[in-house]
């Protein structure tokens, strides 16, 4: 088992969006950006679902074979979404990396993995 697998990344990306009022108050323009990407992120989400209902019913009305054009519009907004979820994850984790705010989590994992030391003899990476 590395030390890679240990490391519990996907609760560091959860508890990421709980720490942008922190972000707010030691660099507004960050935090301004991180909310941008969010809002847009969860509207696309949001609009995508009604929007391939609606899509999906006038296209099956008018001409059933332009169903597939008609769902491809909710499908990229979809694909926004996630990217700019990923945008707006980043600008969280870069603030963490430049120490303009603190996740303890994330510093208590770094100090715990600092002090590790593999048992002698064992292969990189094991």
């Amino acid at each position: 088992m590395s030390i890679a697998s240990l490391f519990p990344t996907d609760a560091f990306i959860h508890r990421l969006g709980g720490v942008a009022p922190q972000l707010q108050i030691n660099s507004p323009g960050q935090a301004q950006e991180f909310d941008r990407l969010n809002s847009e992120s969860e509207f696309r989400r949001g609009v995508s679902a009604p929007l391939a209902g609606l899509l999906g019913q006038l296209s099956w009305d008018v001409a059933p074979w332009l169903l597939p054009v008609a769902l491809a519009l909710p499908v990229v907004l979809l694909g926004q979404s996630f990217r700019r979820q990923r945008g707006a994850i980043n600008v969280l984790a870069n603030s963490v990396y430049l120490d303009q705010m603190k996740l303890p989590a994330f510093e208590r994992c770094v100090q715990v993995l600092g002090d590790a030391h593999p048992p002698a003899g064992a292969p990189f990476g094991a």
